[in-house]
């Protein structure tokens, strides 16, 4: 038996030798497995390889020096110094509204719904993100705001590399399970990732005390689909994850983020980033373990 308590990982081997076994530990250190089923008995070692590298490679993810990126880079782009500049009179929020895959791909609908209110209620100017390729999903979020004049797009037109720069100056993001919500985690801004039942959301989900996974509880997850149509239930983990509970995720991280937003506004900005704050200051001391407790519905 091969395992790791930090990364909560375990595999072994049946006494049979027929089935190999891995699985995760839990807080109360009570194994939750999945057996493989060996079709011959010398697949047992090729596996087995497997899976020890995948326990060692959590267990690396779960090293303290590596929840959250030490040294955020400091130089942005003109492009996206004039996108800050343009967002100090409210906080400045990132959404990658796309997922690059259909199982994670919450309605680009419910999207628009959460970007008109925070625009709406906290005079928020959101820029969206992306790789190139995902333009037609932020087409139809503009399509459906009532404030498309406080978004702006750089999907398809901000490279990779600068990517952290924009993130780092960001007080909220807000995106599918993909790869920029690990990014922005990584750099402790306070991180909102709308997951879909298909993974187990406790392994995948963002890492750090700023950010926090918004997830449907359902009995058929994690299922491991790969395509909409394999789900009998019409993908209800996604479609049945309301606005209104990611939008209350939205709110109280989004004050982790503000005074960091108003310490680089001019003065008067910075009292209008501060009223949000003073309504809503019990909010902002809620712990991110109880926002993931309060998020899911």
């Amino acid at each position: 038996m091969v395992a790791d308590m930090a990364a909560g990982c375990v595999i072994g081997v049946d006494l049979g030798g027929t089935k190999l076994l891995a699985g995760t530990v839990d807080s109360k250190l009570e194994v939750h497995h999945r057996a493989y089923r060996l079709a011959r008995p010398d697949d047992t070692a090729a596996l087995i390889d497997q899976l020890v590298e995948t326990v060692q490679e959590r267990a690396a993810a779960c090293e303290d020096d590596r929840l959250v990126i030490a040294a955020p880079p400091s130089t942005l782009p003109a492009q996206v110094e004039q996108l800050v500049n343009r967002a100090a009179g409210g906080p400045l929020i990132c959404v990658h509204p796309a997922a690059g895959n259909a199982m994670k791909q919450w309605p680009a609908d419910y999207f628009a719904l959460v970007v008109d209110r925070l625009i709406e209620t906290h005079g928020a100017r959101i820029a969206l993100i992306g790789a190139p390729g995902e333009e037609p999903i932020a087409n139809e979020l503009l399509a459906r705001l009532r404030r498309p004049e406080a978004v702006i797009s750089l999907i398809g037109a901000l490279p990779l590399a600068d990517l952290p720069a924009l993130l780092a100056r960001a007080s909220l993001f807000l995106g599918n399970d993909s790869g920029p919500k690990h990014i922005a985690a990584g750099l402790g801004v306070p991180t909102v990732g709308v997951h879909s039942g298909t993974v187990d959301v406790r392994e995948w989900g963002p890492i750090g005390v700023n950010a926090v996974a918004v997830a449907r509880e359902m009995v058929c997850s994690p299922c491991y689909l790969t395509t909409p149509q394999d789900c009998r239930r019409g993908l209800a983990c996604l479609r049945e994850l309301s606005p209104e509970t990611v939008y209350q995720a939205c709110e109280r991280l989004l004050l982790l983020g503000m005074p960091a937003a108003a310490a680089t506004a001019p003065k008067a900005a910075r009292r209008e980033l501060a009223r949000p704050a003073r309504r809503a200051g019990r909010a902002a001391r809620q712990s991110a373990a109880g926002l993931a407790a309060a998020g899911p519905r």
